[in-house]
């Protein structure tokens, strides 16, 4: 009985310094992650950059909007790799609804004109009205809806021998038609699949050049 007191006693003792360990250490992500945004907010971007690091070092759990602000303190350390990398992380967690969603997107245009002249563009895909698929002809039957009997050579029959000899009787595959529904397409003539210029994703994207209208962080 004393054995298993000790033993919880020691289970909580351990617990607790977890939980005091967590704590510490999410006091410490947010205090770092103040200095970081308070360094930004002075547009001390080298400082915010080192305050970031420590953050990282925690390596605990971290709010989605920190990849949005370090992917943007690298772009204003002309880090450009590094800033698309993590504002596309941000847009991976957030999507289209985080509330620095388009800020990202529009900051992610300025890396790639930075880098490489040109920038992309989401549109839907014309080939599909983005839908994603797409009608074509079925390639096993070639758009007829019926498959030629490969077992009675579209004849109907069949060659039977026995004692008697030859004789011929009702193909039991295509019961005497010479044809069956065709396997692919259950004779609807066309079959559905991903459209092949956007791969079923419904968007394309399409290389732009750059303009005034991309705007640099500030």
């Amino acid at each position: 009985m004393i054995a298993k007191l000790i033993s919880i006693a020691l289970l909580v003792g351990l617990f607790s310094g977890f939980v005091e360990a967590q704590d510490r250490s999410d006091s410490l992500l947010y205090q770092f992650y103040g200095e970081a945004l308070n360094h930004i907010d002075k547009k001390n971007f080298e400082k915010a950059d080192e305050s970031f690091k420590k953050v990282f070092s925690l390596k605990t759990t971290m709010p989605d909007e920190l990849a949005y602000f370090y992917g943007y303190t690298q772009l204003n350390l002309f880090n450009f790799k590094k800033g698309r990398e993590f504002l596309q992380k941000y847009l991976e967690l957030r999507g289209d609804t985080g509330r620095f969603s388009s800020y990202a997107s529009t900051y992610l245009n300025y890396a790639d004109c930075q880098e490489f002249g040109n920038y992309k563009v989401k549109e839907i895909c014309n080939a599909c009205d983005g839908h994603g698929t797409a009608q074509a002809e079925c390639p096993t039957c070639q758009g007829k809806g019926r498959e030629i009997c490969d077992l009675c050579g579209s004849i109907g029959l069949i060659k039977k021998r026995d004692q008697f000899g030859e004789s011929f009787a009702t193909c039991t595959k295509c019961t005497g038609m010479g044809f069956f529904t065709c396997t692919n397409c259950k004779g609807a003539l066309n079959i559905t699949r991903n459209c092949f210029l956007c791969d079923g994703k419904g968007s394309v994207y399409i290389k732009k050049d750059c303009d005034a209208t991309i705007i640099a962080p500030n």
